[in-house]
């Protein structure tokens, strides 16, 4: 974990989100989902393709903040309950796109983020959801899945994608309004978006996902687009510019969207978050990017995916953001931007941290690592995880692979094939370590950093609260706790093999080092808060 403000890398920090301070105007929350859209197509990443232009899309960047290294799942269903849930999908059981018994979807006791929304925000917030679902099936609720897992409103299709663009069943609520709707998918949805905005009397959050770019590739209306397509995508032709195409006049959709929001006189109290669910799908990657490893893989391809937030918190916009995060962590940045206080985050969101302070420009502790998986899949299953530099790919057939990910973009060495460098090394046995530790925790946490000392563990079990596991020979030290000046905040002797430190109010804020002296030796941990 880095500290922000200064860039100084820690051997071991701990994340927590600082007080938001969040004013008390009206505030709300557009979040964007385009469907099967990876980095390689998306503006602002510096892709040495021909991509499709997104002037609507690329506003939201200059007006915000595009982070760089935003990572989902490798498939729809799983990112989109990270998103809903600020849990990893082995928590959730979604590690797969859902459907059939054995993937039933998200369960609807989940404590979901349209659930926080009605539980926790400081005034009234209507939910939405427009668009594509694709988390539950007839075993976790039916057509009345998005309902039962916390929006007041639906509208969209259920699937994990349409079968034609101009033809495809709608659900309202529950019932079929239409099974054979012909207005084009994304202009369909930017319809019900603007119709449902225009109902609403409160502060409104919209889950407004485009079935977009999924496949079937398709010629979109020619107003929406200004590619030479002039025929009905049949396979023997290039899927290229359909797929283009089809971003294209997403875009134009979203841009409709933001002018009502600008005319109506929202656009300047709503909070505008854009991401791809996914990697781009196989058929249309294109060299220099590796045809293997795109959707459904756990290389940077499957799951290395824009972000965008724009809106009025936003500090210092049109910059880049280097830090690492996950999808999960919108769950608890959306909280964030309608007025959650930190403390009353859900504690069950164990994996979501607020990208507020990032937004706010404000000096912030970030993620030094990010994780992602498949799994209940028909290929690709395992673990993947990364740090600022290292790429490590454990697939559950046992193969494993590790990229440097700032020299091999495209991924192409693969470092376990050869002989690794000391660095190499430390960081491979690190990351297999934290990946072992999020699956079984034991005297760990998600919260374990790249490295420890073998002998001393430490780590936050709550805001207060500092956990210190020894081995047995280490009985008897002196356990002393420095805050950034030097001064010493406690000092005592370590009784038991697991201590738990309780701190006061004043003392959170500044911790630096957790120091061990015993006759074997002298041990230290780095930590911020």
């Amino acid at each position: 974990m880095r500290l922000a403000a200064t860039g100084v890398g820690l051997a071991l920090a701990i994340m927590f989100i600082s007080t938001t301070g969040i004013s008390a105007q009206t505030k709300n929350v557009l979040l964007i989902i385009a469907d099967d859209l990876g980095i390689d197509y998306a503006s602002g990443f510096q892709s040495p393709l021909d991509i499709a232009p997104t002037p609507n899309i690329d506003q939201l960047a200059s007006e915000g903040i595009l982070f760089e290294n935003a990572w989902s799942n490798p498939l729809c269903s799983p990112t989109r309950a990270t998103i809903m849930t600020g849990k990893y999908g082995f928590r959730t059981g979604v590690g797969a796109p859902v459907g059939g018994s054995d993937n039933p979807g998200m369960s609807t006791d989940e404590y979901t983020l349209p659930d926080a929304i009605a539980g926790l925000a400081p005034e009234f917030y209507s939910t939405a959801c427009i668009g594509k679902w694709h988390l539950g099936t007839y075993l976790t609720g039916g057509q009345d899945h998005p309902n039962l897992s916390g929006f007041d409103y639906f509208s969209g299709s259920l699937g994990g994608g349409v079968s034609d663009y101009n033809d495809w069943e709608k659900v309202v609520n529950g019932s079929n309004i239409e099974d054979n709707v012909a207005t084009y998918a994304s202009t369909e949805n930017v319809n019900d978006a603007i119709s449902w905005i225009n109902s609403q009397e409160n502060s409104w959050f919209l889950w407004l996902a485009f079935n977009a770019v999924h496949t079937p590739y398709h010629l979109p209306p020619d107003s929406l687009h200004g590619y030479d397509v002039n025929e009905e995508y049949s396979d023997d032709k290039d899927p290229v510019p359909y797929f283009n195409a089809a971003i294209e006049a997403m875009d134009t959709e979203i841009g409709r969207l933001l002018d009502h929001l600008r005319s109506a006189g929202q656009y300047e109290k709503t909070s505008v978050i854009y991401l791809g669910d996914n990697g781009t799908h196989l058929d249309v990657i294109q060299s220099p990017f590796n045809r293997r490893q795109g959707k459904g893989t756990l290389y940077e391809g499957g799951v290395h995916v824009p972000l965008i937030i724009s809106g009025p918190e936003i500090v210092n916009p049109s910059r880049n953001s280097d830090v690492l995060v996950n999808m999960t962590d919108l769950y608890s940045t959306i909280l964030s931007l309608i007025g959650v206080d930190n403390e009353d985050l859900p504690a069950d969101a164990q994996d979501s941290y607020s990208l507020y302070d990032i937004l706010r420009d404000q000096p912030s502790t970030e993620r030094n690592w990010i994780y992602s998986e498949s799994f209940n899949s028909d290929r690709n299953n395992g673990m993947t995880i990364r740090n600022e530099d290292y790429h490590l790919i454990l697939e559950d057939d046992g193969d494993e692979e590790m990229y440097q990910v700032k020299t091999d973009i495209y991924e192409d060495e693969n470092l376990l094939a050869r002989s690794l460098s000391d660095e190499e090394e430390r960081n491979y046995q690190a990351l297999k370590r934290i990946c072992d530790s999020i699956h079984n925790p034991g005297s760990y946490t998600s919260l374990e950093e790249l490295e420890k000392d073998p002998q001393m563990n430490v780590w936050f079990s709550d805001r207060y609260h500092i956990n210190i596991k020894i081995d047995a020979e280490l009985l008897g030290s002196t356990l002393s706790i420095y805050d950034t000046s030097g001064k010493v905040i406690i000092r005592e002797e370590i009784k038991n093999l697991v201590t738990r430190i309780s701190l006061r109010q004043e003392q959170i804020q500044g911790i630096a080092i957790v120091h061990l002296q015993s006759e074997k030796g002298s041990y230290s941990s780095k930590i911020y808060k």
